[in-house]
């Protein structure tokens, strides 16, 4: 098989990224998310930790959900391109 040697997950460089480095961030995003509601005038505290939350959880979401996408697609792909490469 010409492509045996790009089949094989071994092969694969893959892109990794900390789990730091995504909880960082996604804190900082729902930092940055609540600053416009930090600067209204008549805020609770809660309002804010609550907004802040909401804006963290949905930056993890994010997060994990496009790194778990990428490998399950490119484990399609490979496997799409194996049975194509099998069919005889």
């Amino acid at each position: 098989m010409i492509l045996g040697k790009y089949l094989t997950l071994s092969n694969r460089k893959s892109f990794t990224v900390s789990s730091l480095v995504i909880w960082v961030s996604a804190f900082v995003m729902g930092v940055l998310a609540s600053i416009p509601k930090i600067l209204r005038l008549n805020i609770s505290f809660g309002e804010v930790a609550i907004d802040s939350l909401i804006a963290f959880s949905f930056s993890l979401f994010v997060w994990y959900y496009n790194l778990l996408d990428r490998r399950v697609s490119h484990i399609y792909q490979i496997n799409k391109l194996r049975q194509f490469m099998t069919k005889d």
